[in-house]
């Protein structure tokens, strides 16, 4: 993965540094949201949810 804002970060350990990211998907029934939790160590996603809306709901 680039590093497109020139930050030097790192990380020593897995699970040291987390990175979310969240952008919507068009689908056919309308806009899907993804977030993605990146560990910036292995630089692999280790989880994923997805959405109809950006908001939350407390439990």
């Amino acid at each position: 993965m680039p590093d497109l804002v020139g930050r030097r970060s790192t990380a020593e350990r897995p699970g040291e540094k987390l990175v979310g990211y969240v952008m919507h998907v068009p689908t056919d029934e309308g806009r899907r949201y993804l977030a993605t939790v990146i560990d910036w160590f292995i630089k692999e996603a280790i989880g994923h949810a997805t959405q109809w809306t950006t908001t939350t709901r407390r439990r």
